[in-house]
């Protein structure tokens, strides 16, 4: 009798995990706000004496920093053990097929009853 270990058939999905590309947004968007903070005007008049680039970027890289310690703390596995899938099936009902008559007019193969 062979005992496999469960924890060996999973494999982490890594550099895939939707939270990376989440994290990458974020922090590619806040840098981008934190940079326009220091170099631009900060318009304070306009956004009520509050400096919006500077604490809106500072929010999306924390918010990025988050996404990322969640995704390499929590990682998502990946079943390596499973049989492979069987193909895709069709969804719904399959449709009639089509009769040509003489007529060339096509009818629907339904039995009416008649």
């Amino acid at each position: 009798m062979v005992s496999r270990d469960p924890a060996s058939t999973r494999r982490t999905v890594g550099a895939f995990d939707v939270r990376f590309f989440i994290a990458i947004a974020l922090g590619l968007i806040g840098v981008f706000l934190l940079i326009c903070a220091v170099l631009a005007d900060p318009e304070l008049a306009k956004t009520g004496g509050i400096h919006a680039n500077l604490w809106t970027g500072v929010a999306l890289v924390v918010a990025a920093i988050v996404f990322a310690v969640w995704a390499r703390l929590r990682p998502m596995y990946v079943d390596t053990s499973a049989a492979p899938e069987a193909p895709p099936q069709k969804v719904g009902a399959p449709e009639p097929e089509l009769i040509v008559h003489d007529d060339d007019e096509p009818r629907g193969r339904t039995d009416t009853g008649r």
